[in-house]
């Protein structure tokens, strides 16, 4: 059936037939006053039905264009921080630079999750590139005292070595798997139970020479349907693309 024609036999729209189908009849011939009140009645309904889905229609896409538009800021007063925003994930999938802040800042947190049963995958720069390689990377960063080779590389192996004591932990129930990212490192993903229907995932901005600060992030949830399409889509480039492409790095 033709999509037009669908539209037309909806149910929703029998009200509005029946009115002018009644006021045809009137144009034909008079009408009782019980007639005429049923007429006002149906054309009552019609226009709140109408003003009702215009609301909708115009709220769902001012809706829309915030969700497209809208860049949160990581110097705002709602964002979490890592501890925060892990909290009650049995899955922790991060690819990033380093990992030197969450290694330097919040090892317990990793400790706790071990302990717990969690999960973690972890990408990083492959600390086997060539110094020139490493610059590169490290000269995108606007900290100063991180702009060379050597700064990034020993923040890349105290990571490593922090992750091989956390992964070593007497009693530990979790996995630590580390591994080297292929690509450049533009964008921090941290993914909490990705696979789950209460999957999420924060993707943070590395703009040039902007590590630090109000750098950019957005966040998308799997049971939302208006992010299906980009959480589907950083899932499949990093939670499975880059994995596989990457390297595993022994802890």
């Amino acid at each position: 059936m033709h999509p037009i024609a669908k539209d037309l036999i909806r149910v929703e729209n029998y009200p509005a037939y029946l009115a002018i189908i009644l006021a045809g009849f009137g144009a034909l011939n008079s009408l009782t006053q019980y007639q005429i009140q049923i007429i006002l009645a149906i054309l009552a309904l019609t226009a709140v039905n109408t003003v009702t889905e215009r609301v909708t229609f115009f709220r769902k896409i001012l809706n829309s264009g915030e969700r497209a538009s809208h860049l949160r800021s990581r110097v705002d007063p709602d964002f979490e921080h890592f501890h925060q925003y892990i909290e009650g994930g049995r899955e922790i999938f991060v690819a990033a630079l380093s990992l030197h802040y969450i290694c330097n800042s919040h090892p317990d947190d990793l400790e706790r999750g071990m302990r717990d049963g969690v999960d973690f995958k972890f990408i990083i720069v492959d600390p086997n590139l060539s110094d020139d390689q490493i610059q590169q990377i490290a000269e995108h960063d606007e900290r100063k005292q991180m702009q060379d080779a050597k700064a990034l590389r020993d923040e890349i192996n105290s990571s490593h070595s922090t992750l091989k004591g956390i992964k070593n932990l007497p009693g530990a129930t979790g996995t630590i798997t580390l591994k080297a990212g292929k690509g450049l490192p533009v964008l921090t993903i941290t993914m909490v139970n990705p696979r789950a229907r209460n999957g999420k995932m924060r993707v943070e901005l590395r703009p040039y020479h902007r590590n630090v600060g109000p750098r950019p992030y957005f966040e998308l949830r799997k049971a939302n349907p208006e992010d299906a399409i980009w959480y589907a889509h950083f899932f499949e480039q990093y939670y499975e693309k880059l994995w596989e492409d990457s390297t595993e790095i022994q802890l």
